[in-house]
């Protein structure tokens, strides 16, 4: 078998075992262009192996990466929804392990398609080589997995993520881990939970003066809900926000009006924190 139709095998598998799920995939993208700048949802970046593989752990980003996370492909704009993209890059060493055990599979399936090859097989012979291919089935999939285990994400880092990305290595799987796995994307949900990058299920709502301190911009003396939200897709100190945490901000903006943080217009009608009652809507 060509190492091409192994590449291809892979690049196939590759994508269902990293399919959307939490994040939106992107496939084997080639320039900035290939992702939008858009803070609608989190991008899981699938760099294609004939891009960029890693080799150590200490590796920065590739220069693939680097292209992809500062620039949106359109001429002299720079990207500005930094925070919601994640890379994925293959390792060199795993990534020709899963060459090999690709090669072996489509071999022993080229025999178990063709009757005239089966034919020449004892009952036993045959056996052995249909156990050889659910073997050599999981080896592909375990091997592809190890090799994608370099993951970079958003960090304000001078001295670990120099370049704005944080380098973290997953950890590595076996036969009986990637088994009963239909989908990777989990894998890569917890590692950002253990980095704190993404806030734990049950996390709550983020306090007021967290956003007032942290979040909101300095200077402005108003501000939409929806730039609220983008605002975290933009700062790569942030946390990454998942669907979840998005509804949570309501319990925030609930929470700052209650307490006298902020006040809230919606349409025609304002709400204002009074001393002796709760928030009061006042018609204009």
């Amino acid at each position: 078998m060509k190492w091409y139709e192994a590449k291809d095998d892979l690049r196939s598998r590759r994508d269902t075992i990293f399919a959307e799920k939490f994040f939106k995939l992107v496939s084997a993208p080639e320039s900035p262009a290939d992702v939008d700048d858009a803070p609608d949802s989190i991008a899981l970046c699938l760099i294609d192996f004939n891009e960029a593989t890693i080799s150590a752990t200490t590796e920065g980003p590739p220069p693939i990466v680097e292209k992809i996370f500062n620039e949106t492909g359109e001429s002299g704009k720079f990207r500005t929804f930094i925070n919601r993209l994640l890379f994925l890059v293959a390792n060199k060493q795993e990534l020709e392990r899963a060459i090999d055990n690709a090669r072996e599979h489509r071999a022993i399936q080229n025999i178990l398609n063709s009757p005239n090859r089966l034919q020449d097989l004892s009952e036993s012979q045959q056996r052995q080589i249909k156990d050889k291919k659910g073997t050599l089935d999981l080896a592909v999939r375990v091997s592809l997995t190890n090799a994608y285990r370099h993951l970079f994400y958003p960090a304000n880092d001078p001295v670990k993520a120099p370049k704005g990305l944080m380098h973290y290595t997953l950890s590595a799987q076996d036969a009986s881990e990637v088994k009963n796995k239909n989908n990777q994307q989990e894998v890569i949900l917890k590692a950002l939970r253990d980095c704190q990058k993404i806030r734990g299920e049950d996390a709550p709502a983020y306090a007021p003066a967290y956003i007032l301190q942290k979040v909101w911009l300095s200077g402005l003396d108003h501000w939409t809900t929806k730039a609220l939200k983008e605002a975290f897709a933009k700062d790569r100190s942030l946390n990454i926000l998942l669907d979840a945490e998005v509804s949570k901000l309501r319990d925030t903006i609930r929470q700052g009006l209650q307490t006298g943080h902020w006040d809230l217009k919606v349409g025609e009608r304002v709400y204002i924190k009074t001393d002796d009652s709760s928030p009061l809507t006042v018609h204009r």
